[in-house]
């Protein structure tokens, strides 16, 4: 009896500490809501304006985010942070970003199996108090010929600043191939 006392005893603890780091972790890595399909079609494209957005870096090899995963950053440091999950320690340089003007979002698709998968950010609106990143995952259709090495794709992006909530719709692409 007393062992299970104890072992309750840490599991509660370890949720309640769980929750804490969830609720108060730190915000600027946080991911960002999926919007359902009533929520996006309520921002429709005629309220929507258009954010212009700069590719600040894309590839398929952020080894240290194995799990699909969206951030956005807003300080030196954060970027800093972002920057090695997506590099890693493969030397490229970081560029300067005025974090008082833009800030930057990170999209990752996670682990895949083989090669041929891409995630890009197709366009950034706002609308309303709302600002949505709509992003485009590729996926190898059946017959495309694809590396057989594990590859993590994703891309970073710059926008200009904005007090809005961020929200995400996803789109899913497959390559058609012969």
């Amino acid at each position: 009896m007393r062992h299970m006392l104890i072992v309750l005893g840490i599991s509660l603890a370890a949720i309640v500490v769980g929750a804490g780091l969830y609720f108060y972790g730190p915000s600027e890595l946080r991911e960002t809501p999926v919007l359902n399909g009533t929520e996006a079609s309520a921002l429709s494209a005629d309220q929507a304006v258009p954010v212009s957005f700069a590719v600040l870096a894309e590839g398929t090899n952020a080894s240290s985010v194995s799990e699909r995963k969206n951030f956005a950053v807003y300080t030196e440091e954060d970027f800093a942070r972002l920057w090695a999950m997506a590099y890693d320690t493969d030397g490229e340089t970081m560029p300067s970003i005025d974090f008082d003007t833009q800030y930057v979002i990170g999209v990752f698709a996670g682990e895949k199996s083989s090669g041929g998968h891409t995630i890009e950010v197709a366009s950034v609106t706002d609308a309303s108090s709302i600002r949505t990143v709509s992003m485009a995952l590729t996926r190898p259709g059946e017959g495309c010929m694809v590396s057989e090495a594990l590859t993590s794709p994703f891309q970073l992006i710059s926008v200009p600043v904005s007090d809005r909530e961020l929200a995400r719709t996803e789109t899913e692409v497959v390559t058609v191939c012969q």
